[in-house]
């Protein structure tokens, strides 16, 4: 009978032993995939973020040109208006020394 027990014992010390090999395996090899999962999705992240950035960084230029050529367009409407000031007062001061 205590040969039976051992043999019994030992049946089940290598059942729980390969049980506890096998389990290992799979939580390794699950770490592995979720690794490799979590690096995929950092990677494309990345990727989507860079891309973001640089959409952004595009209407930024294009929002800044645009206000760079409207300020152009009102600074040359000041100067014709300055210029314009110029010949009025002119022509002012003209009539006024006719006038006087």
């Amino acid at each position: 009978m205590t040969a039976a027990l051992w043999t019994a014992i030992g049946v089940v010390t290598a059942s729980l032993v390969g049980l506890f090999f096998y389990v290992g395996t799979r939580i390794d090899s699950l770490g592995h995939s979720l690794s490799t999962r979590i690096d995929s999705l950092g990677h494309s992240l990345n990727a989507r973020i860079d891309s973001l950035g640089d959409s952004l960084n595009a209407r930024i230029d294009s929002l800044s040109a645009r206000l760079d050529s409207r300020i152009d367009g009102l600074d040359a409407k000041i100067d014709r208006l300055s210029d314009r000031v110029d010949v009025l007062s002119s022509r002012i001061e003209d009539h006024i020394r006719h006038a006087g």
